[in-house]
């Protein structure tokens, strides 16, 4: 079945996520913005950590990371074949049983940590505690000194992001990403396995470590979804249903800009003054 048949326009099935940008991005600031905000804060971070007996040195915000390719999503499953096939549905990026009994996971730890007094001192300065006199601790006081909390900031940023869950939401129970979700379970029908939606499929009583069944089920879905190019189907209906609530909620998003540039005023004059000493 061809995607394009459901009234949205799909372009290259063969992506199981798609990596165009929302269109609330262009009402956030830029990466390279961000990362001046970023900066600025780890200035101020440090002035407050050293004023309470602590160096803080802070990240590198200049290297602006490029976009995140997912083959996993929490609300669809798996979106690639060889990724599924390996973890059937479990999420790559947290641990899983494996068949030896052996919880497994991408990253890896090195045990405990077991926190010393100076620690908890550190942290309680850093983000504040019942014993800090900072609410928030210094980085509560940085996000503060640039725009960056109390009930104005909060309010603006709450307010947008219930513009675009609300938009998300309306995709998701759009007509015409149904049609698309049963092309998927036709294509899942062709395979052997009966699934209304991928959610079904997620749902059921997989068992706690990874089986072949479960493996090969999960892998046949994310193929389905690429075939039928659901993921590009559902991004093509959220950002018309997100381009559609900003233009009709434009001075609640405006607010939010604004907002954002203000604190990138603040954060500017912030390193301007570190670079003069």
């Amino acid at each position: 079945m061809n995607p394009g048949e459901t009234g949205v326009q799909s372009e290259s099935p063969g992506v199981s996520a798609p990596a165009a940008q929302s269109p609330f991005m262009a009402e956030y600031l830029t990466a390279e913005q961000q990362s001046v905000i970023e900066n600025a804060s780890d200035v101020l971070i440090a002035r407050c950590m050293a004023a309470a007996g602590f160096m803080y040195e802070g990240s590198d915000h200049t290297t602006v990371s490029s976009p995140i390719t997912r083959d996993y999503d929490p609300t669809w499953g798996p979106l690639a074949p060889e990724s599924a096939a390996s973890n059937g549905y479990n999420n790559p990026y947290i641990p899983t049983l494996g068949p030896d009994g052996q919880w497994t996971t991408p990253q890896s730890h090195d045990g405990p940590w077991e926190q010393t007094d100076a620690d908890r001192g550190y942290l309680d300065a850093l983000i504040g505690s019942g014993d800090s006199p900072l609410a928030g601790g210094c980085t509560g006081a940085a996000s503060e000194q640039l725009g960056r909390s109390g009930p104005q900031w909060l309010s603006a940023v709450n307010a947008v992001t219930d513009l675009q869950y609300q938009a998300d939401s309306a995709a998701q129970n759009d007509p015409r990403l149904g049609e698309v979700v049963r092309a998927w379970s036709d294509c899942m029908a062709g395979e052997g396995y009966a699934y209304s939606t991928p959610q079904a499929a997620m749902s059921d009583a997989w068992g706690r470590s990874l089986d072949p069944r479960e493996q090969a089920t999960a892998y046949a879905d994310a193929q389905c979804k690429e075939e039928v190019g659901l993921m590009q189907a559902l991004q093509d209906l959220q950002f018309e249903y997100e381009r559609d609530a900003i233009a009709k909620n434009r001075p609640i998003v405006d607010r939010f800009h604004e907002l954002g540039l203000a604190a990138l005023e603040k954060a500017e004059a912030v390193l301007a003054q570190q670079a003069h000493g």
